[in-house]
């Protein structure tokens, strides 16, 4: 099979501290809350081009603009609910174009998306979230024109923001756009700007499928008023009716929920799926959120069971777009363009579990992702290396210790200090806890800490046993993934106990302590010289970053021996 690669996030700086960003950063206007997904920018930075440079076009460049795109560029109308019509849910979209990712542009192949498509009442044809790297809930219009040639006229507004002025707004538009050389401040910059002959793009609609005619042009995405790019836009466009079968077990009383365990960056992970076996047949799902009625179908084999090739598990609704479980592996590749090497997915036939009958315990070696698509390597998942699965048996017991991965003391720029450290849903014998029963309490030096409601507003009243499944704003959580801010000075070291209640009865761990010794957190009985195995980076609040962002970064460091190290990296 031919490999497919995607940068893995989780070792994509691996090799330095100082990795290369793409050599034209650019200045842009951009919406704050673009939905781009960063593994696309992680995948660009492999197989990138060199980025089109912008440079901050200034708003003389509205005067180049012809009266009737100066006036279609003033309806701000965006069009949120569905037309009446006949709605084609779901067709597969597969889109080339570019995207803006933290001050650049990259190259971006988008396959797999999940589009609506109305044959509209009113005789026009209506498409949602047209642009595959900028999803807001928006509508575009076409019109029909002679045989099945479609018409889109652009400029149509599809997204707004609060402006910096108070009580103004934003509005960004979907532009017909060309390649257009621009001076600006005294240079000539290539970009992408409104095409001036025309703003009309022609589709064909035969067969369900709907196909971009026009060629070398690109549905920008622009400001309103005067069509400078944001980063963002399509080149090639195609979407099509999809339908493939999804497996599920034909009996619903043979579905269990089961444990799904996987090799963590640094410490196995596990959360809750689930599993059901019909004769020879297995069946696992609950990979992730957005396919939670999707299913992966394997056979069983003496001690085996084999899961083949890509398997469709339906639209992923978090990410509008068609989910796979996908058999995959990964290898170290070298980019001389970026001078070091990283591990790379790619897809594989199948993956192939060892099968324990007395428990109904899967667990292999190898390893699979949920995939966007057919055609190339884009995970909606993480890579799930060495999985394991089994029926869930709960029972109470006594929570493995928590681990402290990064500490930030109090800091008066930022007005708090902060914690961050993983619980374990797993007792210390191997048993998957109720995360609704879990709990944990801080510790300052050997005090048990109260979370106050005068000082953490977010809670109603005072408290020391705090949920593991709570989130809020100090308090946070991301799955095994916990930040908590604090205001607190003067100490010397810090402690997390984990708790698992069973009614009245508290099954407690040991509080884990970490000394702090003014810039992080140290346990003085680790000394090691391993190499380093992989590098992550997050912010402040605990997200996972494919590349530093400006500003103060966290990065987590783990050796080859498990020893997990952290400092913070500043990009200024």
């Amino acid at each position: 099979m031919k490999k497919m690669y995607l940068t893995m996030a989780a070792a994509i700086f691996a090799a330095s501290v100082s990795a290369q960003k793409p050599s034209m950063q650019l200045s842009v206007k951009r919406p704050s809350d673009a939905t781009t997904s960063q593994s696309d920018a992680e995948r660009m930075m492999k197989h990138r081009i060199a980025p089109v440079e912008l440079s901050g076009i200034g708003m003389s460049q509205n005067s180049t603009l012809s009266t009737m795109h100066r006036a279609a560029a003033g309806n701000n109308t965006i069009i949120t609910e569905q037309p009446a019509g006949t709605l084609c849910k779901n067709w597969y979209q597969r889109a080339d174009g570019y995207l803006a990712f933290v001050g650049y542009v990259f190259p971006s192949t988008k396959d797999g998306g999940a589009i609506d498509v109305v044959k509209g009442d009113d005789g026009s044809i209506y498409v949602k979230n047209m642009l595959s790297t900028f999803a807001s809930n928006y509508w575009v219009k076409g019109e029909k024109a002679q045989g099945d040639t479609i018409v889109f006229n652009f400029p149509q507004t599809i997204y707004s923001q609060a402006g910096k002025a108070e009580g103004s707004t934003d509005y960004f538009s979907i532009w017909r756009m060309i390649l257009k050389n621009v001076e600006q401040d005294g240079k000539t910059v290539n970009t992408y700007a409104p095409d001036e002959t025309t703003q009309s793009i022609k589709f064909i609609l035969r067969n369900d499928s709907l196909l971009l005619v026009d060629q070398d042009i690109l549905i920008g995405l622009g400001t309103a008023e005067n069509g400078v790019w944001t980063g963002y836009g399509d080149m090639t466009e195609e979407v099509s009716k999809f339908e493939r079968p999804i497996y599920a077990p034909s009996n619903s009383t043979s579905v269990q929920t089961a444990v799904f365990g996987w090799a963590g960056t640094v410490k196995r992970d596990y959360g809750l799926g689930k599993i059901a076996f019909e004769g020879d047949d297995v069946y696992i799902g609950g990979f992730i959120d957005g396919t939670s009625n999707g299913w992966a179908k394997g056979h069983i084999n003496g001690n085996k069971v084999t899961f083949s090739d890509l398997q469709y598990l339906g639209v992923d609704t978090v990410n509008n777009a068609h989910a796979f479980f996908t058999p995959a592996d990964f290898e170290n590749v070298y980019d001389s363009s970026l001078g070091y090497s990283y591990d790379s997915i790619y897809m594989v036939k199948d993956i192939v579990f060892d099968y324990d009958p007395s428990n109904r315990k899967l667990s292999s070696s190898d390893g699979f992702i949920i995939n966007r698509g057919i055609h190339d390597v884009h995970g909606l998942s993480g890579f799930f290396s060495c999985p394991s699965m089994q029926p869930w048996i709960q029972k109470p017991g006594t929570p493995e210790n928590a681990y402290f991965y990064y500490f930030m003391n109090y800091d008066e720029q930022y007005g708090l200090g902060t914690i961050q450290f993983y619980l374990s849903c797993m007792s210390t014998d191997d048993v998957y806890l109720n995360p609704n029963n879990i709990y944990y309490n801080l510790y300052f030096d050997d005090e048990l800490f109260t979370f106050t409601s005068d000082e953490y507003p977010e809670f109603t009243e005072d408290i020391t046993d705090v949920p593991y499944t709570y989130s809020g704003n100090a308090v946070k959580s991301y799955g095994d993934k916990h930040i908590v801010n604090f205001y607190t000075t003067g100490f010397n070291k810090v402690g997390i106990k984990t708790i698992y209640k069973d009614g009245s009865k508290r099954y407690e761990s040991p509080v884990e302590w970490y000394y702090v010794d003014g810039t992080g957190i140290s346990k003085p009985s680790i000394s090691t010289s391993a190499p380093v195995s992989c590098v992550i980076y997050t912010d402040l609040s605990g997200r996972t970053l494919s590349i530093p962002a400006h500003g103060v970064n966290i990065k987590i460091e783990t050796l080859s021996d498990g020893t997990v190290r952290t400092s913070k990296v500043i990009v200024r």
